[in-house]
């Protein structure tokens, strides 16, 4: 049956063996809960990635969970049926105060511990609170009694009992301080998310203000606790901030962890030019303290700073129209000097608009001071290898006359017929060319390691085969006199390179393999035996090497092979300690790399790598100093 009268309609129904009574003002309710479990899901949703997050879809769920059973309790006809849903009420009604501020800590403080543990005593109160609930038949501290109200719609008024009130002042006390907690944080962060903690206050407050109401008697509905009714423009609040300003999104995370403790200045600045935030960093960098920056013109507070105040008051900035994200770097006369990196970040919507500009101050002193210091390093120690290059060439040049002079002269006396030399002069003779042959190989290398530095030389296609002929003719006497077999492959690889470099690099590591490749240690002793190959790699370079059968070398000795003038692994007199260091010199600055791998009494091999010819490298000029 449905009644309508001017204030009410009414639809009474049967479910199962209980009777309820539709209404305006069930639909009311109904209307809250559902409200309120949309913004609950809403922020469930989001728990992992927002601080307060799930604190607030709790909060948001009992209070649906509260205006549920409202509307059951109006629906309910008869006495019993309209207690039991009354007690229900209550599960609700207690807790939306502790969960708010358990949402104020964990949406305020998401660097502090979990609330729950700070809150836990708050839940005595409303446990005693809702036992007193399920016993008021036994002592009616709760409610005294209840009767019809005068607005009819199957609502009734209930008598409260003093517990009632005890509950009351405690539920306001928790509402307080939560409100207490969002405003202080309300006053320390900058607009944007300030507003979403005044938003919070209006929607915390609302559903309170209705308590009042209902609690001091001025309620215009007899009856009816508007208290879950205000949750629903509690949820119209938050979704009004979760579309304006981003709630739930742009989360307020606490002042003194990012904004204090960072080791950056950083400044909030709005479309109007004004100072409205700045951290401590900020405030030594600048010189001035927040009182007297805070809502002064941007232009007035970094006058000492022209390049910074000028990129932030641009036109774009000023009007907060768009303008992308941009950084500047800029350098204050001060006593030491202080260099600046300075980030700018819009704050706000861009579609909806923007509140301002963040400012994050960076000291580049350190880092900026380092590069000037190695850029000074660097033109130092290139000047210096430019110096000693020159001495190492004047040198090697004005000794190479000499030298040739020298050895001409042993020559003469050993190409004498006459036996006019004894036998003891002409082998000091013999050891006099000796030497000067060491000598000139000496100043070659000498040569070579100054052009090597120097020079930036163009990569071509190689003809390998061609190339280690060569080299073997500059050793034929060396190979003549040790009987060396030398082994070579049938076809090389195709490569990059430098002919004359490489040359060098075959020479020296053919010689090496020739005077330390055979085993005169042996009866009867062996020949060097020296294999030559070559192979292309995978990733697109080409390896070639020299092994030998030699007496191997020491693992403690490898990594000094190719250190310059080393003669620690084999005295031989023929030696001078260039060769291999040469050859790692030539292939570093054709951007390649050597290697050697020993086995004590079984022999060596030295491997030099370089581009193959379909290599990136395979255009243009190789800068050789690229590699130095």
């Amino acid at each position: 049956m449905t009644r309508f009268s001017c204030y009410y309609w009414t639809l009474s129904a049967k479910v199962g063996s209980t009777t309820v009574q539709l209404n305006f003002y069930v639909l009311i309710y109904l209307v809250t809960a559902a409200v309120s479990t949309l913004v609950a899901v809403y922020a469930w949703r989001r728990r992992t990635s927002i601080s307060g997050a799930s604190s607030l879809a709790w909060l948001m769920a009992a209070g649906a969970g509260w205006a549920l059973a409202v509307a059951c309790e109006i629906a309910a006809v008869g006495v019993p049926a309209k207690l039991f849903w009354a007690r229900v009420e209550y599960i609700g009604a207690v807790a939306t105060p502790v969960l708010f501020v358990r949402f104020a800590l964990e949406y305020t403080r998401p660097d502090q511990p979990a609330p729950s543990r700070k809150v836990r005593w708050l839940w005595l109160v409303p446990a005693i609170t809702l036992l007193m609930a399920i016993t008021n038949e036994w002592h009616h501290w709760m409610w005294t009694g209840l009767w019809p109200s005068p607005i009819g719609g199957n609502v009734y008024v209930y008598g409260h009992g003093p517990w009632f009130y005890i509950n009351i002042v405690y539920a306001y006390a928790l509402v307080t301080m939560g409100a207490f907690i969002l405003i202080r944080a309300a006053l320390s962060l900058p607009q944007l998310l300030r507003s979403q903690v005044n938003a919070l206050l209006v929607a915390a407050a609302l559903p309170f203000l209705a308590n009042a109401v209902y609690v001091t008697g001025h309620n215009p509905a007899p009856g009816l606790d508007l208290s879950p009714v205000g949750f629903t423009f509690a949820g119209l609040v938050l979704a009004w901030a979760i579309l304006r300003y981003r709630f739930l999104d742009l989360a307020p995370v606490a002042r003194e962890v990012v904004f204090e403790r960072t080791a950056d200045g950083v400044l909030v600045v709005d479309c109007q030019g004004r100072v409205a935030d700045i951290n401590r960093v900020a405030e030594q960098m600048i010189a001035l303290p927040s009182q007297g920056v805070i809502g002064r013109s941007f232009e007035t507070v970094l006058a000492a700073w022209p390049p910074l105040a000028a990129a932030a008051l641009s036109d774009a900035t000023r009007d907060c129209g768009p303008s992308p994200e941009r950084t500047i770097e800029i350098s204050l006369d001060h006593n030491p000097p202080l260099f600046l990196q300075a980030r700018f970040s819009a704050l706000g919507d861009q579609e909806k608009g923007r509140l301002g500009w963040l400012i994050v101050l960076h000291d580049v002193t350190d880092a900026r001071l380092a590069a000037e210091a190695l850029r000074d390093s660097n033109e130092q120690l290139r000047a210096r290898n430019e110096d000693l290059d020159a001495f190492a060439y004047m040198v090697a040049h004005d000794l190479r006359t000499p030298l040739v002079t020298i050895g001409g002269y042993a020559e003469v006396l050993l190409d004498d017929p006459s036996d006019g030399l004894s036998p003891c002069v002409r082998a000091y003779a013999a050891q006099i060319q000796q030497g000067v042959r060491t000598q000139a190989k000496i100043i070659e290398a000498l040569l070579l390691l100054a052009h090597t530095r120097a020079d930036d030389v163009p990569l071509q296609s190689l003809e390998m085969g061609s190339i280690v002929a060569e080299a073997l003719a500059r050793l034929a006497a060396e190979i003549e006199e040790t009987s060396a077999e030398i082994m070579l492959p049938d076809v090389w690889p195709a490569a990059l390179g430098y002919s004359p470099w490489v040359e060098e690099a075959w020479a020296n590591y053919l010689s090496n393999a020739i005077l330390y490749g055979g085993r005169p240690d042996l009866i009867p002793s062996l020949p060097p035996r020296v294999e030559v190959g070559g192979a292309a790699q995978p990733d697109g370079w080409v390896r070639f090497w020299v092994r030998d059968r030699g007496r191997g070398i020491p693992a403690e000795d490898l990594e000094r092979l190719f250190v310059p003038f080393n003669r620690s692994i084999q005295n031989h007199p023929a030696g001078h300690g260039l060769g291999l260091s040469i050859v790692r010199r030539i292939v570093e600055r054709l951007g390649g790399q050597v290697s050697v791998e020993s086995t004590v009494g079984e022999g060596s091999t030295f491997t030099f790598t370089l581009p193959g010819s379909s290599s990136e490298q395979s255009q243009g000029v190789f800068d050789a100093g690229a590699s130095a």
